[in-house]
C-alpha cells in the first residue's frame, strides 16, 4: 500500500474557516491501492528496482514522420537497453522481488527472444540460476553466455 501526500481532512480542512481547523484531530493518511489508483501505480513504477539493469531510455524525435503527420512524433527508444528491449525491466522486477530462497531455487523461463534475454540478464546480476527452455534463434544464444544460464533446446 502506497501512502497519499494529503489527507481526506487535509483537503476538507482546506475549505473550513481557520477556526474551526483548530477544533479538528487528523486521521492517519489514505492509503491507496496500487491496483485501483493511478497514484499508486505510478509510485510502484517509479520506485521499482529496473534501474539497476535497465537504464531511463531517450525519447527521440521523429522529423519526418512528424512532418508527414503534422504534430510531434517522438520515439522511445527501448531498443538501447541491454537487452535490445523493454522485457528487461518485467524479467528484474520479478526477480529482484523473490525472496533471497527463492531465487536460490533458481528461475525456469520459457522464450525464444527478448524476455529469455531479459530473464538470463536479470539472473545474472542478482546471483540467481536461470534456466530458459526453448529452441532460441542464434542472437538471444550469444545474448544470454556467461549469464548463469542453461538453455535447454527442443
Amino acid at each position: 500500500m502506497i501512502r497519499a501526500l494529503l489527507s481526506t481532512t487535509t483537503l476538507r480542512n482546506s475549505l473550513r474557516p481557520l477556526s474551526s481547523i483548530a477544533k479538528c484531530v487528523t486521521p492517519p493518511p489514505v492509503l491507496l491501492d496500487p491496483s485501483k489508483h493511478a497514484v499508486g501505480y505510478l509510485s510502484m513504477i517509479l520506485n521499482a528496482r529496473v534501474y539497476d539493469v535497465a537504464h531511463e531510455t531517450n525519447l527521440q524525435p521523429a522529423p519526418q514522420l512528424s512532418l508527414l503527420l503534422d504534430n510531434t512524433i517522438l520515439l522511445k527508444r527501448e531498443d538501447t537497453q541491454p537487452v535490445f528491449s523493454f522485457k528487461i525491466r518485467g524479467a528484474y522486477n520479478k526477480l529482484s522481488s523473490l525472496s533471497e530462497e527463492q531465487r536460490d531455487k533458481g528461475v525456469v523461463a520459457c522464450s525464444a527472444g527478448n524476455h529469455a534475454q531479459g530473464v538470463a540478464l536479470s539472473a545474472k546480476k542478482l546471483g540467481c540460476r536461470a534456466v530458459i527452455g526453448t529452441n532460441p534463434p542464434i542472437i538471444t544464444s550469444q545474448a544470454t553466455d556467461n549469464a548463469n544460464t542453461c538453455l535447454h533446446f527442443q
